[in-house]
């Protein structure tokens, strides 16, 4: 089987990046790090906001202010990637600075890191997990019960499966470094540039509409490796997994990550989705599942093992594909 050079050496610079960020890039460690320069990327983009968001611009006007400063940050990524990825490539060992690159900018032990504290937190108490929750989801959890609070804790445990892994992979494995770059970018500045606000839904429209563009492929992608990790996790659901995304997904079209939540809701037995509120709006989306229980702790746990499961899924499908195509890492930088 002939895999293209450049796919099986991204496979082990990825694998290096990833293994990198899950046991050195603690949520402590990537906050104390990126602390300044994300504080400087999230004043930027408050900059840009307040400079072509203005009020008296019509919507028009401001929707093409979003589109244009979210190209700029795309060709900046790509720029950047394509040149770092360039000069690495003639550096002996250059891989090794792109898989810290890439490490760095991954959430998947920040996430896990996330996910234990809001297990703790809300086991002590429902104020703690609320606090816990409010800090990694944008969603309202003041009103919500312990119930809810597992139910926010599962979604994001799904959705950073899609965005945190899968995805990152998927454009890094098509792209190189370049391809991954602009899809954190874009996956970034959809969460910095609120589009949720009606005010801010003009200027935001594009950076949302970009990720949904990203990650609408890998979002399907990882509910099937979602089912699949399901048959490793104790009491998983991995048919009623597929079941309930192919049943489910479609309530939501607009969302892109319904199917890896409906995944989850089925992997696991419960109900994900649910009427919510985000940055003060309501929303009223409809439910995932048909699982008669309420989530707690205990499968905010086993979400957490799903998650896992999948990562450790990807990595040995494309392990076994590299290895069929070249036993060695073969010329790698």
């Amino acid at each position: 089987m002939d895999l293209p050079l450049a796919y099986i050496e991204s496979f082990y610079v990825f694998l290096a990046a990833l293994v990198f960020n899950v046991t050195i890039c603690s949520a402590e460690r990537l906050n104390r790090a990126l602390s300044s320069p994300l504080a400087q990327t999230s004043r930027f983009v408050d900059l840009l906001e307040r400079r072509y968001n203005r009020p008296e611009l019509t919507e028009e006007m401001r929707k093409n202010e979003g589109i244009s400063t979210v190209a700029t940050f795309i060709l900046m990524a790509l720029l950047i990637g394509l040149a770092f990825g360039w000069g690495l490539s003639l550096v002996p060992y250059g891989w090794v600075a792109e898989a810290l690159i890439i490490g760095t900018l991954l959430p998947v032990r920040s996430h896990l890191d996330n996910s234990r504290s809001i297990e703790r937190a809300l086991s002590n108490s429902l104020e703690e997990g609320r606090a816990f929750l409010a800090f990694v989801s944008p969603r309202e959890t003041q009103g919500l019960d312990e119930a809810g609070v597992a139910r926010g804790a599962i979604e994001v445990t799904a959705r950073t499966t899609v965005d945190g892994v899968i995805a990152p992979f998927f454009w890094y494995g098509l792209f190189g470094l370049a391809g991954f770059l602009v899809f954190r970018v874009v996956n970034i500045a959809a969460q910095l540039i609120d589009e949720r606000t009606h005010f801010a839904a003009c200027f935001g429209w594009f950076a949302a509409r970009a990720n949904d563009a990203l990650l609408w492929v890998p979002t399907r992608i990882a509910g099937l490796f979602i089912a699949f990790a399901a048959l490793f996790v104790r009491q998983g659901h991995p048919i009623k997994a597929v079941s309930t995304m192919l049943r489910d997904a479609p309530k939501r079209p607009n969302q892109v990550f319904t199917w890896s939540f409906a995944a989850m809701a089925g992997a696991l037995n419960v109900r994900l989705g649910g009427p919510r509120i985000y940055y003060q709006e309501p929303l009223d989306s409809p439910w995932l599942g048909d699982g008669q229980r309420y989530p707690d702790t205990t499968d905010i746990h086993r979400g957490r093992l799903v998650f896992l499961w999948a990562c450790s899924l990807v990595i040995l499908c494309t392990v076994l594909l590299a290895l069929i195509a070249a036993p060695l890492p073969l010329s790698i930088y």
